[in-house]
């Protein structure tokens, strides 16, 4: 009746820059890019152990117990059940549509011009249309979907003495396909 499994996964520190002032929106490009190949680096060799089903790297801005700008690489052994969700409605919306729902969203944010924040060749950033959160936005890849930002929201608002607002970044990777 009751499933059981052994306790297992992992959480990693990134930490992304030794100047404890600094944050996302002040390190410069190269740091910002030693960051991501950090994530990439990790999540390739997690990808090893077959027990991990899914990975999620979290930021938090300003971090409460760790003054050092770092962000979270968690390693679960199942799906959560909100991306389980996410992924059979993407299912579902492509037999029913034959037609990917993200690139359908992409293609109808571009044509109606309403909520993108800001786009590049690779990149769209816009505001969903029922949003969860205020200030919520979602950043899609272009091309592929292995790995997207999720959500970007404001916490607060911007405190004396401190240069950008307070905010919490995720990014989900999509479970691993494994073929045996």
């Amino acid at each position: 009746m009751y499933d059981l499994m052994e306790a297992i996964g992992a959480h990693e520190i990134v930490i992304e820059d030794r100047d404890h002032q600094q944050n996302l929106a002040t390190l410069d490009s190269k740091q910002i890019e030693n960051v991501l190949l950090a994530y990439q680096e990790r999540l390739l060799d997690l990808e090893g152990d077959h027990r991990f089903q899914q990975f999620l790297i979290i930021k938090n801005y300003p971090g409460v117990f760790n003054r050092h700008p770092h962000s979270h690489l968690l390693a679960l052994p199942v799906i959560p059940k909100r991306i389980d969700e996410e992924i059979l409605g993407v299912l579902d919306y492509f037999q029913r549509k034959e037609r990917c729902i993200y690139c359908d969203m992409i293609r109808e944010e571009v044509s109606g011009r309403k909520r993108v924040v800001f786009e590049t060749a690779h990149f769209l950033v816009f505001s969903p249309f029922a949003s969860r959160f205020p200030s919520r936005h979602g950043s899609f890849p272009r091309s592929t979907l292995l790995i997207f930002i999720r959500s970007i929201r404001r916490r607060g608002a911007i405190s004396p003495g401190q240069s950008s607002p307070c905010y919490a970044v995720s990014i989900d990777c999509f479970p691993i396909l494994r073929i045996a």
